[in-house]
């Protein structure tokens, strides 16, 4: 009999929320910004543009140097965490240091045209800045304090947005944009460090005793070479299109699609973000049922990936090609074909950070490695025969043997056996590709019945099962009840009984 109950949200479900509505405003701000940029200025030009970004972009791989995950790994199992963070803030520092030379060795070696290097150039100044603020970000998401974070990223995403479009009309070209850039950016980082003064949690000084720096960064170094990788993996795509020789035309019109596939990212990606620190807890406790129960999350997250492209393929490149109008024609077309790799890619970040949380770190290192070169030797591979179209598949295979592989190293870890609770997602995902690119039926009229096949097909081999449904529910909220005796691990069979508790995490 089912009892009512109020719903009570988690630490863990307070710090998703938190994250997500950040997120949600700050990338959707972002892309109306870019979409305005596209009817404003030449496709060169915001090829341009696009490319100084994916350049410190990349870097903020290195200069995070696996902070935030070492942060949310460690911080939860200590009560005294101040001299944590004044060596974290140095080993951030550091490596923002050090990346910001990278970035300006490759801007002397790579750039010729003075106009180039200066939008560059300004942008590697803005990766220090948005180094620390996201340093600042980081350290209340492993406190699991985030509640600020959204009035933040809408704020100065916003200003940015506003400010850059009247530069735009007031005939300004890139350069400028770019110093906007940095500029919102360093206000940013000021304002974040004088938050984190203010709560009594910046460091009085920078953390030098070498008896915890070695140790962390020892640690640090496989969270960077796992979810900094990640960062760079968003990214070398634009890059090496440049590198390459593509028109700064196509390098924009792959830019803004590969935009959109990490907006379709965004929920699983910072619902990985904000499960580190509670999966981190009940590794330490050895709660095997909820540490088998982020298999559910992995699955679903192929599952809703494949929905998604379906809809996408059928109703999301028309729009984007109504949009951002006839001189973007080509965008729409590589959205339609990055948006299959929606589920892969999430499953695999998903399974990068649980690794991470789990102790994994040099699993997740290599997975995330894998990825990368996969990427870059197709994209190398595929560019001279398909041109951009080539850089899509180039990612596609990358995201799909990330997710092989991270998943298999995720079952290991979690005890769940077999390939069967990811692989049958990832044919459904294969078969509705197919159909939807082989069936000779305009991609509107096919979606939506298709959508309804993919259902169906997800229900009947049970890739999302109710009691799972329950199962996370109850981890979100102290108070959710359930409508049957189903309080179980959802990775084995309803008969068996689940012992553990995320939710009072």
């Amino acid at each position: 009999m089912m009892a009512a109950a109020r719903f009570a949200p988690t630490r863990l479900a307070r710090t998703f929320a938190a994250l997500l509505g950040g997120q949600l405003g700050g990338r959707t701000i972002r892309l109306i910004y870019i979409v305005v940029l596209a009817r404003l200025i030449e496709p060169s030009q915001l090829g341009v543009y696009l490319y100084g970004i994916a350049v410190y972009i990349a870097l903020m791989g290195l200069a995070g140097f696996g902070q935030g995950l070492l942060l949310a790994a460690r911080v939860p199992q200590r009560s005294a965490v101040a001299t944590w963070f004044a060596h974290s803030l140095t080993i951030r520092l550091g490596a923002s240091a050090f990346a910001g030379a990278v970035g300006l060795v490759f801007l002397w070696t790579q750039e010729s045209d003075a106009s180039i290097r200066a939008t560059v150039a300004l942008f590697v100044g803005a990766l220090l800045a948005r180094s620390i603020a996201a340093w600042v970000r980081e350290v209340h998401v492993a406190l699991e304090d985030v509640a600020w974070i959204p009035r933040f990223e809408t704020g100065f995403r916003l200003a940015e947005a506003v400010i850059g479009i009247a530069l735009v009309l007031a005939g300004l070209g890139v350069v400028w944009l770019a110093g906007l850039h940095f500029v919102v950016w360093a206000l940013e980082a000021a304002s974040s460090t004088r938050l984190m003064m203010a709560r009594g949690r910046w460091p009085a000084r920078l953390g030098y005793r070498w008896r915890l720096l070695r140790p962390m960064l020892g640690a640090s170094f496989w969270h960077m070479a796992s979810i900094g990788l990640i960062v760079v993996i968003s990214q070398v795509g634009v890059v090496g299109l440049r590198l390459l020789d593509a028109p700064s035309a196509a390098v924009a019109q792959f830019a803004i699609a590969a935009q959109g596939l990490f907006a379709l990212l965004l929920v699983p990606s910072t619902l990985a973000a904000a499960l580190v620190p509670a999966l981190s807890r009940v590794h330490r406790r050895g709660a095997g049922d909820d540490q088998r129960a982020v298999t559910t999350l992995v699955r679903w997250t192929l599952a809703a990936g494949v929905a998604v492209a379906v809809l996408v393929e059928g109703y999301g490149a028309p729009a984007v090609a109504y949009v951002l109008g006839p001189r973007y024609a080509d965008t729409a077309t590589y959205f339609a074909m990055l948006a299959w790799a929606t589920g892969p890619y999430a499953a695999a970040i998903v399974s990068i950070q649980a690794l991470n949380a789990l102790g994994q770190k040099r699993r997740a290192a290599a997975v995330a490695a894998i990825m990368l070169a996969t990427h870059i030797a197709l994209l190398a591979v595929l560019f001279s025969h398909a041109g951009v179209i080539g850089a899509c598949l180039a990612l596609i295979a990358g995201a799909l043997l990330g997710c092989a592989i991270g998943a298999s190293f995720l079952g290991v870890a979690t005890k769940v056996r077999g390939l069967v609770w990811w692989l049958v997602p990832l044919i459904v995902t294969a078969s509705a590709a197919a159909l939807m690119r082989l069936v000779p039926v305009s991609a509107p009229l096919l979606a939506l019945p298709l959508f309804v096949l993919v259902l169906v097909a997800l229900a009947a081999t049970r890739v999302v099962a109710r009691e799972e449904l329950a199962y996370i529910g109850r981890r979100f909220s102290r108070g959710a009840t359930q409508t049957n005796s189903y309080d179980r691990d959802p990775t084995r069979r309803p008969s068996e009984h689940s012992a553990s508790n995320m939710a009072s995490q």
